[in-house]
């Protein structure tokens, strides 16, 4: 098996030159020729019945040939060749079929490009696949947000969720007062939500279970981009103090680069929720870690005993209302789903149609060259070879199509994740 392995390899890469192969032939009908001389026959004769039997040098040559490991490549190469001199023969059937490949060959990979980020990619979050987000789910569509009550409630499924974290959209309002005023985008959270996304510290510490507290002080955690761009990267910065909006909050911690939250934010700060609460009103999201095991379903059918605690805590809630949980992507994606598949429906079909047009034009085209067609069975050529310029040719057109494709891409985070849609 090896050495037959390494004979072809030989023969592919090592091939013999054309006057050896002319000279092997040579060898072979010089040897017939003696061979029919020592028969009796005239010199002459003897050569014509030497290349009757040989079936002609040239045509032993081309045999010899197509045995040869590795043909296809140089008969690939010559078709690659005769189609790239036919395709600039005809520029406005090549024009015709490129600019139609490339519009649906891009609009495809324009579309695919935004699904696979948007719907495909696994989110960047450690555990990624069991974070889930807290919703009350209607008729119509699922409300993300949540209340404190329900807060506190999803937080005592203690045997369904490991975190239960808070956090809300980025903040217009942060303005670093001081020497350099600077708007700047956080986030509320409560101190689970870094152990439930993973985000990495790499100076200091997040907040503590009595920071999260009402009246627990004024702290905050930095973005590594903020850390930087504001402060330098100054290793030193626990600590010290950053004013926002005229009040001092003391810097705690530094998350890693690799971390981007959603909403993305450059400082996050403590919600410190009181314990009880009686405010119904919802204006935060709730994302929650499913311990090993739990599914969703089961998941939801105990949240639902949960509600039913719920209601009987808060009778003026309405009696529909009821918990659910759903992936954090189809959360962050919403309703963009359906439209992003219908999209991407669309435009396979103005691919199909394009396809369907190329198609037609390389049959008319193939109906004005039968004249080639028939010139070239007669130099030889088998079907197979002729078949292989053809589809060289269709090869060389999609090629070129795709190469005509500048595709936008979407906007990302620098996470690589596409901006979310809420």
């Amino acid at each position: 098996m090896i050495p037959e392995l390494m004979t072809r390899l030989r023969f592919l890469f090592f091939r013999k030159k054309r006057n050896e192969l002319e000279e092997e032939l040579r060898f072979h009908l010089e040897q017939c020729i003696a061979a029919k001389s020592a028969a009796g026959l005239a010199a002459e004769e003897a050569r014509r019945q030497a290349l009757v039997d040989f079936g002609g040098v040239e045509r032993a040559r081309e045999q010899c040939e197509q045995q040869r490991p590795g043909f296809w490549m140089s008969t690939f190469a010559q078709d690659m060749r005769y189609g790239v001199r036919v395709l600039r023969k005809s520029p406005g059937f090549t024009a015709a079929a490129v600019i139609t490949l490339a519009l649906g060959i891009g609009a495809n990979t324009a579309i695919f490009t935004v699904v696979n980020s948007v719907l495909l990619k696994p989110l960047s979050y450690p555990n990624a696949g069991r974070i889930v987000e807290f919703g009350f789910p209607s008729t119509l569509l699922v409300n993300y947000l949540s209340s404190v009550p329900a807060l506190h409630a999803y937080q005592g499924q203690t045997a369904i969720f490991s975190e239960v974290a808070a956090y809300d959209f980025v903040g217009p309002g942060f303005v670093i007062t001081g020497d350099h005023p600077e708007e700047v985008k956080g986030i509320h959270v409560t101190q689970a939500y870094f152990r439930l996304f993973g985000a990495p510290v790499i100076l200091g510490r997040t907040f503590t279970p009595q920071e999260d507290a009402p009246n627990g002080g004024k702290v905050v955690v930095l973005s590594y981009h903020f850390w930087q761009n504001r402060f330098a990267g100054d290793h030193n910065i626990i600590g010290k103090s950053l004013s926002l909006g005229n009040e001092p909050y003391t810097i705690v911690g530094v998350i890693g680069e690799q971390f981007v939250s959603d909403p993305e934010a450059d400082i996050w700060l403590p919600f410190q929720f009181p314990p009880v609460s009686s405010d119904l009103n919802n204006f935060f999201h709730v994302a929650g870690l499913l311990r090993p095991g739990i599914t969703l379903e089961r998941a939801n059918a105990q949240l639902q005993l949960a509600a039913a605690q719920y209601h009987r805590d808060y009778p003026r809630t309405s009696p529909h209302v009821r918990f659910h949980v759903a992936p954090l992507r189809d959360s962050i994606v919403g309703e963009v789903r359906n439209s992003l598949m219908i999209l991407l429906g669309a435009v396979s079909l103005v691919l199909l149609i394009a396809c369907a047009d190329v198609a037609n034009l390389l049959l008319a085209r193939a109906a004005v060259r039968n004249r080639e067609f028939a010139v070239r069975c007669a130099l030889g050529a088998g079907r197979a070879r002729i078949v292989r310029q053809l589809l060289t040719e269709s090869l060389l057109l999609c090629v070129t199509g795709s190469r005509f494709c500048r595709c936008p891409r979407p906007a990302r985070h620098q996470s690589g994740r596409p901006a979310p849609h809420r």
